[in-house]
């Protein structure tokens, strides 16, 4: 399993084009194969800096999502919204299980 995470910081006069950006590539990617979860929320301390959530099944999902047209479109979109760069982690794990049993 592939985690990303991270954050988007966003300009506050561009929040709500960002948001469309965000709800155009999660339309797109949540039914790519190979991709568990793909989601967007803001940050409960900070209503202008977006919170980044992925799980991948394999090296292959991931990169064939970062190569779609969609995902390309989103980058392109998004980058002028910004406040600052991004921040963004990819985390390499073998097993999960519940935290509460």
């Amino acid at each position: 399993m592939i985690l990303v995470t991270g954050t988007l910081p966003l300009q506050p006069s561009q929040k709500d084009a960002a948001l469309d950006a965000v709800r155009e590539v999660q339309r797109h990617t949540r039914s790519e194969p190979g991709n568990h979860a793909y989601e967007f929320a803001l940050d409960i301390d900070d209503d202008h800096r977006l919170r980044i959530h992925e799980e991948w099944a394999s090296d292959e999902a991931l990169n064939e999502h970062m190569a779609s047209a969609h995902f390309a479109a989103f980058l392109e979109r998004i980058g002028d919204k910004l406040a600052g760069a991004p921040e963004v982690v990819r985390w390499d794990g073998a097993t999960s299980r519940p935290l509460f049993e």
